[in-house]
């Protein structure tokens, strides 16, 4: 019968204990993106660097002060330019740039370890899901006559997309319950996004680094 109460005590001591330990934060981030597409060699060859950004809700569950679940729901914009040459009817060429924008909202699952005591250094892993809001083309040249408002061809491309997730960044206590956080954390997608075409099948993977900074509040915390 001690031995039975001996256990109890024990086992409700250790629940107690991580139940302190257990927090659930809550926050905003967002910031800056180098985005690109990236695929078969005509793709490839055919994709430009350039900016984009993300933006959104992110939740966080600590199990203790190492390792937590962390996911967003972010509007994120990814995408690439292309450098064409285009002809009006009489025979005049232009180059310029395609400008080939994706807008997603996007929830990444990620595991984090973090280190540290009042500032912490941390790393995510995981993998992202990303659902296809549009998908706009637009050309802008220097002679401005041949610049063209968007199109939309969200139907060339599949709804869905996925891939893997990895991050490293620091976050600081900044009052009471509530932290600054920075991150640089790159998503690679893994699926092909354009629908096959007659007698053509193109390969495009979406592929993004976001600089997110963010305040978080820590729910429950002492």
């Amino acid at each position: 019968m001690k031995n039975i109460i001996f256990l109890l005590l024990t086992i409700a001591l250790t629940t107690k204990g991580f139940g302190q330990q257990t927090k659930l934060n809550i926050g905003l981030e967002g910031g800056p993106s180098l985005i690109f597409l990236n695929g078969n060699a005509t793709e490839k060859n055919n994709s430009g660097l350039t900016v984009g950004y993300s933006g959104g809700i992110a939740f966080q569950y600590n199990f203790g002060s190492l390792f937590s679940i962390r996911t967003n729901v972010d509007y994120e914009r990814k995408g690439a330019y292309a450098t064409i040459t285009i002809s009006d009817p009489y025979g005049n060429k232009n180059t310029g740039k395609n400008h080939l924008n994706f807008n997603y909202l996007t929830a990444p699952i990620l595991l984090r370890a973090s280190f540290g005591n009042k500032g912490n250094i941390f790393f995510n892993a995981g993998v992202f899901f990303g659902y296809l809001i549009n998908q706009t083309t637009s050309f802008q040249s220097s002679a401005h006559s041949y610049n063209y408002s968007s199109t939309d061809n969200t139907s060339n491309y599949k709804s869905f997309d996925t891939g893997l997730s990895a991050g490293l960044g620091f976050s600081i206590p900044i009052y009471r319950h509530f932290l600054f956080s920075f991150e640089a954390r790159n998503n690679t997608g893994i699926l092909n996004i354009e629908k096959p075409v007659a007698n053509s099948n193109p390969v495009l993977r979406t592929n993004s680094t976001n600089l997110l900074l963010g305040i978080v509040y820590k729910l429950g915390s002492q």
